[in-house]
C-alpha cells in the first residue's frame, strides 16, 4: 500500500471546508433520534421455475458463506496465535510472533484525542480496549462542546469485539454492541462496528472504524479514517471523523496519543 497515497487523500478530507450552523449539535440530535425508520414489503407469487431457480442460487451462496465462515475462524485463530507466541516459523509461516507493545491485537489499548469540529466545536475523544486474540471488549467517549451558542453533546460506544489477523500486518474486526447519544435527553440502540487496521514496515499505517445503528431511538453511522506514525507501545495519531445523524452530520479533524500494550 503506498502511503503517500494514503496521505493525499487524508488531506483532501481535513481541507473540506464545511458552513457552521448554529445550535449544530441541537440539530444533530433532533436529527439523529427523530426520523423513524420506513419499510416496505413486497409479496410476489412463484412458479415453479422461480424456486429450482431459488434453490440453485442458494446452493451457490451456501458455498459462498461457508468459505466465509471458515475465514473468519482461521484468522481469528491466527489472533490467538499471535497473542500466544509460541509457535515456530515452520507452523506458521505467514506470521511473526507478537511483541509486547505492537498496535495490532494488543491485550491493552487506550487512545486520547483531541479536535475541532465545524470550527465551532470542541472534541475530546477517549477510547480503551482490553482484550486476549480473537476477543476483546471497548468503550469510546466522545464529549463535544459547542461555545455559541452553549450545547453539549456526548457518545458513547462499547462494543464486544471479534479480531481477525490477516497476514502479519493487517487487522480486521467485527463488533457488536451498544451506541448510546446523551444530549438534552439520552437515547440508546444496538449497533454493530467494522475494524481495519493497517501498520506498514516503516512505522506508518493507517484505521478505519464504521459504526453503524439504527433502532428505534438512533438513526448513526459513525466513520472514522485515521493515520498512524506507529512506535512500540505508543503510536501517534490523526484521524478524520464524520458522523451522519439522520439529515445531520458532524465533521472534523483530530490528534492524539495512542498507547497500546
Amino acid at each position: 500500500m503506498n502511503k503517500y497515497f494514503v496521505i493525499a487523500v487524508f488531506l483532501l478530507f481535513t481541507c473540506h471546508t464545511n458552513i457552521v450552523f448554529a445550535e449544530k449539535l441541537g440539530e444533530f440530535e433532533k436529527k439523529a433520534t427523530s426520523e423513524s425508520l420506513k419499510s416496505a414489503t413486497t409479496v410476489r407469487y412463484k412458479s415453479e421455475d422461480d424456486n429450482e431457480d431459488r434453490s440453485l442460487l442458494g446452493d451457490i451462496f451456501g458455498v459462498f458463506f461457508d468459505a466465509i465462515f471458515d475465514g473468519i475462524l482461521t484468522t481469528g485463530k491466527y489472533s490467538f496465535y499471535k497473542a500466544e507466541s509460541s509457535f515456530t516459523s515452520e507452523e506458521h509461516p505467514e506470521l511473526k510472533p507478537r511483541n509486547n507493545g505492537q498496535r495490532l491485537v494488543p491485550f491493552l489499548r487506550f487512545d486520547a484525542l483531541f479536535g475541532n469540529f465545524e470550527s465551532a466545536i470542541e472534541l475530546q475523544d477517549y477510547m480503551t480496549e482490553t482484550g486476549y486474540g480473537a476477543f476483546s471488549f471497548s468503550y469510546r467517549y466522545s464529549r463535544f462542546d459547542e461555545q455559541s451558542p452553549s450545547d453539549q453533546l456526548v457518545l458513547e460506544q462499547s462494543f464486544l469485539n471479534y479480531r481477525m489477523t490477516l497476514g502479519d500486518r493487517t487487522q480486521l474486526d467485527f463488533g457488536f454492541g451498544n451506541y448510546s447519544l446523551k444530549g438534552n435527553k439520552d437515547y440508546s440502540d444496538s449497533a454493530f462496528r467494522l475494524g481495519f487496521a493497517w501498520i506498514g514496515d516503516r512505522h506508518f499505517g493507517m484505521e478505519y472504524n464504521y459504526v453503524f445503528t439504527e433502532g428505534d431511538e438512533l438513526k448513526i453511522s459513525d466513520q472514522e479514517i485515521a493515520l498512524l506514525y506507529s512506535h512500540d507501545y505508543i503510536s501517534l495519531k490523526t484521524s478524520y471523523r464524520i458522523i451522519h445523524g439522520g439529515s445531520a452530520d458532524l465533521r472534523g479533524p483530530a490528534l492524539g496519543l495512542s498507547f497500546h500494550f
